[in-house]
């Protein structure tokens, strides 16, 4: 067998990972997940410039509320609306 030598383009990664049409794609879900969640939860992108997390475009969700971040602590609602319960 012969050995296949990979070279990560860290800059390509990079610009796709911030392209406006991934970051449609993250939003999406997340709308999605916000939409089964209701009230008291919120989103919003963040786009990385530095730091640990260079070059990264994060959509993410939150509980905005007490009773959502109760909620959520309780019975996991982020997690299984934004990757599902099964």
């Amino acid at each position: 067998m012969s050995k296949v030598k990979v070279e990560a383009n860290l800059a390509g990664y990079s610009e796709l990972r911030n392209s406006p049409e991934i970051v449609s794609m993250m939003q999406k879900i997340a709308d999605t997940a916000l939409a089964q969640l209701g009230n008291g939860y919120t989103s919003e992108v963040q786009h990385y410039t530095g730091g640990s997390l260079p070059g990264k475009a994060v959509v993410k969700v939150y509980a905005e509320t007490a009773s959502a971040r109760r909620e959520n602590y309780r019975d996991n609602t982020i997690m299984k609306a934004v990757f599902g319960s099964g």
